[in-house]
């Protein structure tokens, strides 16, 4: 009878010692050798008919190679099912010994889930803002629409003034011999006396004249300005369109201003309510991030840590070196660590309201979902299912559809006070 010992190293983390009797790993061994034996030639025997005493001479390495590996991972599976133990990620196996005749011995280091019992989760206390949409909103969205249809049109030939629009051409001020660039719409902006509108007031089309990109704010001290020049093709003037019901049409199916205001005006109370909707999710992570406290399995933990500090190290590397670059490289390892607990934290108290309330992904939520996820990539649901089949991943499609739902299940018990 093959012997387990369980011990606990770790509180999410297990270390089982596992040996197998001398006459089980005997058996099983001149299984191995009679099933290697049947797919042999062996000298003077046909094939399958050697006796076992004569296949070990041919096969016995082989055969106490497949013997050990079978017997360590059923000795483990024995193990896990014995102990009831919930394996999170992969087995670490230690070192295997058997000797000839003798017992296998090895160990296995494992870890497990958590247990964790998450109560008292429906009517939780959250705060929602108030959808209110008011009329300088959609003011300012028409006014943003308005924008989006401006033109310019090209004034009579007179000297640049301030709210002007120049089209221009240019090139480096100390290669008179190069092409012009064209350098497109460039706004006389009297607000910035350094800019270079403010350097061409007073130009009159065809004329040229030296500018001086200005010096940006926080450059060293010895950066001089560029210089260039500019050469001024046409003065225009900016115009926007009237708003009225022929405008409204530009936008789509809307005969006047007012069914196009409520058009506006119902997006933004749609977008208010995903804001708000977003706003009570994170109350209710941040609640349970407080309210539960538990440990985790630490190899899965460090993984996802590690992953996390690879995207911050990505993002950091964009940045200005700092000056004490260990500090910094401190900061972002509690950084990923902290990221990484939360969000196995998180993970698990989810599961738990998952398994209890039995919310389910059904069929058409995951091909919903798949097509969501197909067209922001550019390819077809079916491509993505099969890429997702492949590699192990559909999962995490199941997963979202199953975390989305348990939200939404939090949301529509909680008790919510309007502010």
């Amino acid at each position: 009878m093959t012997t387990i010992e369980v011990k606990e190293t770790q509180p999410c983390r297990r270390e089982m010692t596992i040996q197998v009797p001398a006459e089980i790993m005997e058996k099983e061994l001149e299984s191995a050798c009679l099933k290697l034996g049947r797919g042999r030639r062996i000298p003077g025997f046909r094939p399958g008919k050697a006796p076992l005493k004569i296949l070990k001479k041919y096969v016995m390495e082989e055969a106490r190679s497949d013997t050990m590996k079978e017997q360590v991972w059923a000795g483990y599976l024995e193990g896990v099912k014995e102990n009831d133990l919930k394996i999170v990620g992969d087995p670490v196996f230690g070192e295997v010994n058997w000797p000839k005749g003798g017992d296998l011995q090895f160990g296995v280091t494992v870890d497990i889930r958590p247990s964790i019992k998450v109560d008292n989760y429906r009517g939780i206390n959250i705060k929602r803002k108030k959808n209110e949409v008011d009329d300088k909103e959609i003011d300012q969205t028409l006014d943003d629409l308005q924008e989006r249809s401006v033109s310019y049109e090209t004034e009579d030939a007179r000297p640049l003034v301030g709210g002007d629009w120049a089209l221009v051409s240019y090139r480096p001020g100390n290669k008179p011999d190069q092409e012009w660039t064209d350098g497109g719409l460039l706004e006389i902006d009297l607000s910035q006396p350094d800019g270079i509108g403010a350097q061409m007031v007073g130009m009159e089309p065809g004329q040229t004249r030296m500018a001086k990109i200005p010096v940006p704010e926080g450059a060293k001290q010895d950066t001089d300005p560029e210089e260039f020049e500019v050469r001024l093709q046409e003065v225009k003037k900016k115009v926007l369109p009237e708003i009225n019901d022929e405008w409204a049409k530009t936008w789509g199916e809307f005969p006047s201003v007012a069914e196009l205001r409520e058009q506006i005006r119902k997006d933004i109370a749609m977008r208010k309510d995903l804001e708000a909707k977003r706003e009570m999710e994170s109350q209710i992570v941040e609640g349970f991030l407080k309210k539960y406290s538990f440990d985790l399995p630490p190899a899965l933990l460090d993984s996802l840590a590690q992953e996390h500090l690879k995207d911050l190290n990505r993002y950091a590397a964009r940045l200005p070196d700092p000056e004490d670059k260990k500090s910094d490289e401190e900061a972002l390892e509690k950084m990923a660590q902290k990221k990484a607990e939360d969000e196995l934290r998180l993970h698990y108290i989810m599961a738990e309201i998952i398994r209890e309330e039995k919310i389910e992904a059904d069929p058409a939520s995951i091909a919903e979902e798949l097509s969501r996820v197909a067209a922001q990539r550019g390819i077809s649901p079916a491509e993505l299912r099969k890429e997702l089949d492949e590699s192990g991943r559909i999962g995490v499609i199941i997963d979202r559809i199953l975390r989305s739902r348990a939200m939404d299940f939090l949301i529509e018990n909680a008790k919510i006070k309007e502010i």
